[in-house]
């Protein structure tokens, strides 16, 4: 499904969203299309639409990254942040008057801190050593004793995400704030379980929505531009078409 608007597709949801994945308009230029939504309504219907147990993850930049946080801060939503570093820069315009912007913020905000949907990609840091004891710090006048633990060779997640990038069939696509498929899906993968529904309001070509689809979530999602929606529309039902 795609609705129209972002504000009444959330109004519609009490509590059953298990994870509003989106990239919202952040303001940073003059284009019709980048006009921010008002945060503070923006997110306490994002709030409202969470499950117990859901997750909002939501990109921004720029100075639209403070007036998210503040908004935030001024619901009481507790939140942590992620650092997606981009493949390819952006600010070509003003490279002789600051660095080049080559990533972009993920606020992510828990309907219930320490209780939300958590699965954390591991990644594979090198050759397994298997068995190992590590010295563990001891505690007052105790002695400290070695610990034993598995070590295959994986690692937890950290704060800065993989550079995932756009493929060349994705960046085909056009849209003017294209995230990778394989970013969303690293995403969905991370803060949602397989049947939950996925959500998101600001939907552009329908790259969460295809992310969700294809890992056996659900989707719902809302696009005001009749162009993208349409493109969004046209790849969700070929991706739902695969899957049949």
């Amino acid at each position: 499904m795609l609705a129209e608007d972002a504000l009444a597709l959330l109004e519609s949801l009490e509590g059953e969203a298990d994870l509003i994945l989106t990239d919202p308009p952040y303001g940073t230029t003059r284009l019709p299309w980048d006009e921010e939504p008002p945060w503070e309504a923006f997110l306490s219907l994002a709030r409202e639409a969470l499950a117990p147990r859901g997750n909002l993850v939501l990109f921004a930049s720029g100075r639209a990254v403070y007036r998210v946080m503040a908004a935030l801060e001024a619901l009481s939503w507790p939140w942590y942040e992620l650092v997606w570093p981009k493949r390819r820069p952006t600010g070509f315009y003003d490279a002789g008057r600051r660095p080049l912007r080559a990533h972009e913020w993920v606020l992510v905000a828990p309907a219930r801190w320490g209780e939300s949907i958590y699965r954390p990609q591991k990644w594979f840091a090198g050759l397994s050593r298997g068995k190992v004891r590590r010295q563990s710090n001891g505690s007052h006048w105790k002695e400290a004793e070695p610990v034993p633990y598995e070590d295959d060779g994986t690692r937890y997640p950290l704060s800065v995400l993989p550079p995932f990038g756009l493929t060349p069939e994705e960046a085909r696509l056009g849209h003017p704030t294209q995230k990778p498929l394989a970013l969303g899906q690293y995403l969905v993968l991370t803060y949602s379980d397989p049947g939950g529904l996925v959500v998101d309001p600001f939907a552009g070509s329908g790259t969460f929505g295809e992310a969700a689809l294809s890992l056996g979530r659900r989707f719902l999602g809302a696009e005001k531009d009749p162009r993208w929606r349409e493109v969004a529309r046209r790849r969700l039902s070929a991706v739902q078409g695969a899957l049949l």
